[in-house]
Formats: structure tokens, sequence, C-alpha cells
């Protein structure tokens, strides 16, 4: 869990605001949105906006345990409120509308070029191959990590946690998969797979033909199909409330373990002091000294780019 603790608050800068700031741009004609987003891509705006981040998650794990819950809570009800619409907008988007809306903003033919410009220049086939599958299947199977996370902190769970972690940990992935269904559903019937493929890998090999000012995630692809500056903004702003989320709750598990580790002396029985509201304060400092040297390590080296596959493991 160390590579998570620098890894969200990073995302937080290099994608979700990023990608807020970019579509912003898109359907204002705002300048200096597209500053902002230009900004977000350097490794110094990531470290500072990294930096706040954790610095915040950090001062809310001296925070008694159900204002954390809470704090969850409210973001993912905010969260389902923007999927709903997301959902809800992309499934009356048919895709001959998002490549006619994407010739208009980037021009005559434009949807076209991207397709050609990934095959003639980095080779692109769209046939769906079992390496490929296996390659991507690793992405698709780390969104189900973390659902026996409350396992660590049953015991701060109110009630029977045998009863209530277990109709969590095995209904919560079931009720995921559902919701992972009906996105991946619309996303594909509205922007195509084949685009998909070609602009993410114009985007990710930085071609300079790539039209747009971000990364081709259905969070900013939205900036194509809608001038409503609030929708456009709140897509890629839901982002950045689940990293923050995962920020937190990744943070608040780790201490979690520390504690256990000092409470059974396998480390110093100190780091298992807590303050009067319960809160393992000495495992929060630690944790968030880790936290700040992880930051450091994902904004300003490749260190934990080469964990992507250990962490699936």
């Amino acid at each position: 869990m160390v590579t998570w603790a620098g890894l969200f608050p990073q995302l937080i800068a290099s994608q979700g605001l990023q990608m807020m700031f970019a579509n912003l741009y898109l359907v204002t004609g705002n300048d200096y949105y597209l500053s902002v987003a230009q900004w977000l891509t350097t490794q110094y705006a990531q470290f500072i906006v990294g930096f706040i981040i954790v610095t915040m998650v950090i001062l809310l794990n001296f925070l008694p345990v159900k204002w954390i819950f809470r704090i969850v809570t409210a973001l993912f009800i905010v969260q389902a409120i923007i999927y709903v619409w997301f959902v809800g907008t992309l499934a009356f988007v048919p895709h001959d509308t998002f490549v006619n809306d994407f010739n208009q903003k980037f021009g005559a033919n434009a949807y076209q070029t991207v397709l050609n410009l990934a095959k003639s220049n980095y080779n692109v086939d769209w046939t769906i191959t079992t390496e490929g599958t296996f390659i991507g299947i690793v992405y698709t199977m780390l969104s189900y990590i973390g659902y026996a996370n409350s396992s660590y902190f049953a015991g701060e769970v109110k009630g029977d946690p045998r009863s209530s972690q277990g109709i969590a940990i095995f209904g919560s992935p079931i009720v995921f998969a559902f919701i992972i269904y009906i996105l991946y559903s619309v996303i594909y019937n509205t922007f195509g797979h084949d685009f998909l493929v070609a602009s993410s890998v114009l985007s990710v090999n930085g071609d300079q033909n790539w039209m747009m000012p971000a990364a081709p995630s259905p969070a900013h692809l939205v900036a194509v199909i809608s001038n409503n500056p609030l929708f456009v903004a709140l897509v890629p702003f839901g982002l950045v409330l689940t990293f923050f989320g995962f920020a937190l709750i990744y943070f608040f598990v780790p201490t979690r373990n520390i504690f256990a580790y000092a409470f059974d002396r396998i480390i110093p029985t100190k780091v298992a002091e807590v303050n009067r509201y319960g809160i393992p304060w000495v495992a929060v400092i630690i944790y968030g000294i880790i936290a700040y040297i992880s930051l450091y390590l994902t904004v300003y080296t490749q260190v934990f780019s080469y964990l992507s596959y250990a962490n699936f493991g």
C-alpha cells in the first residue's frame, strides 16, 4: 500500500484536475483554463497539488473513525450522482453523433484522421487478441482491489462484523460489476472501440497530431459531446473525488496494520499508542512520512511504475 500513498494524490493533479480544466477550455474557449491544464502536466504542479492532498489526508486521519466513514459516504453520494448524469447522457448519444461532434470541433475528417494516424504511424491493429486481453485485464482486476480492506478495521465497525462484513465484502463486488458493465457499455457505444484505441495510442506516445489537450479518457471526451460547463467539469471532478477517496482509505488501512504489528510486539509498542479519541496517532505520523516519500518517488522517479503488475499479483 506504500505505492498507493503518493499515487492517488498525484493522479488528482495529473488526471482529474488536468482533465477538468482541459474540458472547461474546450467548452468556453478561455485560455486561462488551458494554461492551468498545461501547468498540471508538470512535475512541479503535480508535487505541489499532491503535497496538499497528502497533508489533507493526514489531518483527516486524526479525526474519529465515524467522521472518516461519514466523509467516505459523502464522497460516494456525490460520485453516484455524477455517475448517473454521465451514464444517462452517454446513453442518448450514438456513435455517429460523437463522430460528427468531433469533426465539427477539430476539423472535417478529424475522427478518421485519428484512426489513420494510429494505423500508419504505430501499426495499430484493432483486433482483440488473447495477449492484449491479458495485459489489459490487469487494470480491470485492479478495480476489484480493496473490497476486503474493511476486514482490517472491522473491530471499529458497529455491530457484529462477522455478519456486516460478510455482506459488505461479498456483496459490494457484485454491485460494482453491475455498475461497471453499464459504464463500459455506454462508453463503447458512444465513443467506439476503434477510436478509444487509436486516440489512446496517439496520446500515450505524445503524438503532436492528437487534437485534444488531455488524454482521451471518457471523462475528457465528454467535452466533445456537451457544451455544458458544469457537466464537463463535474465528470472529471468525479475522478478527483474517486482518487481522494482512495487516498483516504489507502492511508487509513495501513495505519491499522502498523498498529496491529505494534500491538503484537512485532515492532515497538509505542507505535500502538492511541489518543483519547482512539486514533493511533503514532502510526498516522509514521505513514504520513511514508506518504510524502511515496509522493516524491511517484512524481520524480519511475520506481513505482514497475510495480503495477506486482500490485496485481
